[in-house]
C-alpha cells in the first residue's frame, strides 16, 4: 500500500504535506456527462438546474410569421423572386418561466421585423393555469422588445403547466410559441405535490443514509435497519415506485450502507460494510441484484488486502472503474478501485489501495477530468479537515495542497461529506470536536488553500444562538453556487430537530430560504433526522433521514 508519512498536527488554516465520523454521501457524476446524486458524490460541475435556465430546455423559442404564409408560415421571399413579403420572428429569453405563489416573474420576447413590416406587434399567453395571469404587451413599431409579466396569486396550482405565448400583428397570421411554465412556493416552502405534504415514508423502519435522484427524477434511498439495510425508490409523485424491488422496496442487506452511485447505464452501486470489510453491492435497475458483479452481485476488500475496512463512498470513473473511499484497522484512510467487473483493480495505488494513517476518509467525488477528490479527517492531537487530490491514476496532485493533501482547522473538526463545486472548490461538511457538536462547513480553493472569501478563514460554523449538538451529515452545492446542507440534532429536553441549510457562496446563511436561511423539521413529537440532501434537475431540493414513529423519511422542498 501507499502510506504518506505522518503529519504532524496542523494549526489554524496550515497546508501540511502528505503522499498518500460517519455517514458521507453525495450525488456523483459520471465525468461530465452522466450524473449520479450523492449520494455517491458531487462533480466539479455541481448540480444542473434547470428551473433557472429553463425547465429542460436549450436556448430561446424562435417563431417567424409571413403574410401569405399559411398555417405553418411562409416563406419570407416570393417565389417568383420578387420582393420580401413582411413578416416577423419572435424569440423568447428562456423557454420556462418558474413563478412562485404570491409573486411574479418577467419574460421577455424579442421582435425581429423583416419584409418592410414596421407595425406593432401584440403579446399574449393563454392556456395558464388557475391563479396564474400574464400581461398583455403590446411591441409597437421601432421597438424590438417586450416584457410579459406572469403573476401567481397565493392560491394559484402549484406544478408544471404548458402555456401558449401568441404573437399577433395587423395583416399577418398569428404565430404561437410554448412556454413552460413551473408554479412553485416560495423557497425553503414543503412541496406539498410530493406525497401531499412534502415528506413521503417509506412505511419501513430503515433510517435512510443515502440519495440519488435519477435522470428521470425517481428518487433512490438508502437506509439501514439495525444489522441490515435496504433501498426504497420513490416517483415523482412521493409515492413508492412498484417497478422497483417489492412494491418499491429492496430489504434484508447484511451489514450497512453509506453511499448510492449510478452507472450510466442505471445501474445502482451500493457501498458500506459487509462482513467486516469495505463493499459494494450492485443492483439492476429493477432493483435485483446483478450477480455477474464481484462475487454473486458484491466487489469487497478481503483479508489479504486490509484487516478490517469500512465503506464510505463511491464514484463511477468515465473508463468504468469504481473508486470508493472508507476507513480501515487503525484510523487509516483507504481509496481504493475496482473494474466495472467488480475485481480490485492492481494496477491502482499498492494492489489497488492507497492509504493515509491516521487519516480517516468518508467522502469523495470525481471532476470532469476524473481526477478524485477526497474528503476526510485527521485524528491526531489536533483533528481537522481535510482534502486530498489525486489525478485518475492515483497519484497525489502536487497542484494541492502541498503534496496533494490541504488541512483546515481553527478548533477539531470531524468531516461528514463532500461536494465539488463548478468553480473546483471542494467544500466540507462536519462538525466541531469541542463538547458541544456544532456543524462546521469547510471550502479550500482549487489548489487546496483556505478560501479566505468564505466565512472566517474558510470556515462556516453554527452561530452563537443555533442549537448545541447539531451535526451536519450532507453537503451538496447548486448550480448557482448555493451551498445546501442536512443537518440534524439538539437535545433530548429539546426534541431532536432536522435541518435544510442554505448558504450563500460566501458563506452567509440565505436569508430568502426557509427562515434565515433554515428549514426547520420539529413536527414531530419525538424527533427527526436527516442525513443527505441532494438537488433535482428542476432545482427542488431533497433531504432525506428518519422521522420517529413512520421510519425512513424524504422530504421535498422547493429553492
Amino acid at each position: 500500500m501507499i502510506v504518506p508519512p505522518a503529519q504532524p498536527a496542523p494549526g489554524s488554516a496550515l497546508i501540511w504535506p502528505s503522499r498518500g465520523a460517519r455517514h458521507a454521501r453525495a450525488a456523483c457524476l459520471v465525468g461530465a456527462a452522466a450524473a449520479c446524486f450523492a449520494l455517491g458524490c458531487q462533480s466539479i460541475l455541481g448540480i444542473h438546474d434547470v428551473s433557472r435556465d429553463g425547465a429542460g430546455g436549450a436556448g430561446g423559442e424562435d417563431v417567424s410569421a409571413a403574410g401569405g404564409g399559411g398555417a405553418g408560415g411562409g416563406p419570407a421571399h416570393g417565389s417568383g423572386g420578387g420582393m420580401p413579403q413582411p413578416g416577423f420572428s419572435i424569440a423568447l429569453d428562456r423557454p420556462a418561466v418558474r413563478v412562485a405563489r404570491g409573486s411574479s416573474a418577467e419574460l421577455t420576447v424579442t421582435v425581429d421585423r423583416s419584409g418592410g413590416f414596421a407595425g406593432d406587434v401584440a403579446l399574449s399567453v393563454a392556456d395558464l393555469p388557475s391563479g396564474v395571469t400574464a400581461s398583455p404587451v403590446v411591441v409597437p413599431g421601432g421597438e424590438t422588445t417586450g416584457v410579459i409579466t406572469v403573476a401567481a396569486d397565493p392560491l394559484a396550482t402549484v406544478g408544471g403547466a404548458a402555456p401558449s405565448l401568441r404573437a399577433s400583428a395587423a395583416g399577418l397570421e398569428d404565430r404561437a410559441a410554448p412556454v413552460s411554465l413551473l408554479v412553485a412556493d416560495p423557497p425553503g416552502a414543503l412541496d406539498q405535490s410530493f406525497d401531499g405534504d412534502g415528506i413521503a415514508t417509506s412505511g419501513t423502519a430503515h433510517e435512510a443514509r443515502a440519495v440519488v435522484v435519477q435522470q428521470d427524477d425517481k428518487i433512490l434511498v438508502a437506509g439501514v435497519e439495525g444489522e441490515t439495510w435496504g433501498l426504497a425508490r420513490f416517483l415523482p409523485s412521493g409515492a413508492l415506485d412498484p417497478d422497483f424491488g417489492t412494491g418499491g422496496l429492496v430489504v434484508g442487506q447484511r451489514g450497512s450502507v453509506s453511499s448510492l452511485a449510478l452507472q450510466p447505464d442505471g445501474r445502482i452501486l451500493a457501498v458500506g460494510t459487509r462482513d467486516g470489510q469495505l463493499a459494494i453491492v450492485r443492483f439492476n435497475v429493477s432493483g435485483g441484484i446483478d450477480q455477474a458483479f464481484g462475487a454473486s452481485g458484491v466487489a469487497r476488500l478481503g483479508p489479504a488486502s486490509i484487516s478490517s475496512s469500512e465503506g464510505f463512498d463511491v464514484c463511477v470513473q468515465t473508463s468504468g472503474a469504481i473508486i470508493a473511499v472508507g476507513v480501515g484497522s487503525g484510523n487509516r484512510g483507504v481509496v481504493v478501485r475496482f473494474s466495472s467487473a467488480g475485481d480490485l483493480d492492481e494496477g491502482f495505488g499498492s494492489f489497488g489501495i492507497i492509504s493515509m494513517d491516521e487519516r480517516p476518509l468518508h467522502a469523495l467525488a470525481l471532476d470532469e477530468g476524473d481526477h478524485i477528490m477526497v474528503g476526510g479527517s485527521q485524528m491526531t492531537a489536533d483533528p481537522a479537515f481535510l482534502a486530498a487530490r489525486l489525478d485518475r491514476d492515483g497519484n497525489f496532485d502536487p497542484g494541492f495542497g502541498t503534496g496533494g493533501v490541504a488541512y483546515l482547522d481553527a478548533t477539531p473538526y470531524a468531516d461528514t461529506d463532500l461536494a465539488l463545486g463548478g468553480d473546483g472548490k471542494p467544500v466540507l461538511a462536519g462538525y466541531a470536536l469541542d463538547g458541544v457538536n456544532m456543524y462546521a462547513f469547510a471550502r479550500f480553493n482549487a489548489d487546496g488553500s483556505a478560501d479566505a472569501t468564505f466565512g472566517e478563514g474558510g470556515m462556516v460554523r453554527a452561530g452563537a444562538g443555533e442549537a448545541q449538538y447539531t451535526r451536519a451529515f450532507g453537503v451538496a452545492i447548486q448550480a448557482d453556487g448555493k451551498i445546501l446542507g442536512a443537518a440534524s440534532g439538539g437535545t433530548p429536553a429539546s426534541r431532536l430537530r432536522a435541518k435544510i441549510l442554505r448558504l450563500l457562496p460566501d458563506g452567509t446563511m440565505d436569508p430568502g430560504f426557509g427562515t434565515s436561511g433554515a428549514v426547520v423539521l420539529d413536527d414531530h413529537p419525538e424527533a427527526n433526522y436527516l442525513r443527505a440532501v441532494a438537488v433535482q434537475r428542476d432545482g427542488r431540493i431533497v433531504a432525506v433521514g428518519k422521522r420517529s414513529g413512520l421510519g425512513l423519511m424524504v422530504v421535498r422542498v422547493w429553492d
